[in-house]
């Protein structure tokens, strides 16, 4: 790797050849914008994962496309960081599949690349309204990882992360036990380190995901992978917020099982699980 970081764009995508189909013309939509910002300034990392002998293509400049037989998002981001600390970019970006990028929200991070503080746009569970792109605006604001989860929303230097991995045991994938908190454990390794959680975040600018079901299903495969978050948090960088944060995260599954809430149960036992389970 070269001593100067180039002034380029590593946009780590991340998705199931599967996935990759049935978002194929958001995904699409979505590069377009950050050609249209960035120009010849990014490069895009595809990690592909569980692609048989099956092949994608694009026809987008800069393009780098790996294939992964072994599925796992934290498998996969980390071969993309690797790839762009490969590239000498600047800055990196992960993109999943079920995510679509506004030009607005692309435009956002481009005016504010070289901000001291990490710029963040904010993120909707709706389908994507897409406005006519507008100076955008920002603030300050300090952010808590644990409700602050998803890692796909800011902007990161890759000097900066370049010695972090998101943690292998973590996060969808076919031989993950924890399917949840890969985002949580990089949020804290990244601010930690910056010794602040502080990120420099849109008014307007929203990255989009389609509504999540309201059954908590998710909240079944989740649940196991949480609890594991907070143990290791609360080994790593204790804090009465976060020991308030854990003691929460238990009452609130605990007042679902009083009432009788679907699947309250089988979450209480599974976080719990997680929290006491060995090393």
């Amino acid at each position: 790797m070269h001593e100067e970081y180039n002034d380029t764009l590593s946009i780590v995508f991340c998705a199931l050849y599967d996935d990759w189909l049935k978002n194929k013309e958001l995904i699409h939509r979505s590069f377009e914008h950050f050609v249209k910002i960035w120009e010849e300034r990014c490069f895009f990392i595809l990690i592909i994962q569980d692609a048989k002998q099956r092949k994608i293509e694009l026809a987008f400049k800069n393009m780098h496309i790996f294939y992964m037989q072994e599925r796992g998002i934290s498998l996969a981001r980390n071969r993309g960081v690797e790839e762009a600390c490969t590239l000498n970019s600047r800055w990196i970006i992960f993109h999943d599949a079920s995510i679509c990028w506004t030009e607005e929200a692309v435009g956002f991070l481009f005016k504010n690349r070289f901000s001291k503080i990490s710029p963040k746009v904010k993120l909707k569970f709706q389908l994507i309204e897409e406005k006519p792109s507008t100076d955008v605006q920002g603030e300050i604001r300090k952010i808590n990882p644990v409700y602050d989860t998803y890692v796909g929303s800011v902007l990161f230097e890759v000097q900066s992360i370049a010695k972090i991995r998101f943690n292998i045991f973590h996060g969808p994938g076919q031989n993950t036990i924890y399917k949840s908190g890969e985002d949580v454990l990089f949020f804290f390794d990244y601010f930690s380190m910056k010794k602040n959680f502080c990120v420099y975040e849109s008014k307007t600018a929203y990255i989009y995901h389609p509504p999540r079901e309201k059954d908590f299903s998710k909240h079944k495969i989740y649940a196991k992978g949480q609890g594991r978050v907070f143990k290791i948090l609360l080994k790593e960088y204790f804090s009465i917020r976060l020991l308030m944060d854990c003691i929460l995260f238990f009452g609130n599954a605990l007042v679902r099982c009083i009432f009788f809430r679907k699947n309250s149960f089988y979450i209480l036992k599974e976080r719990c699980v997680g929290f006491f389970c060995e090393d």
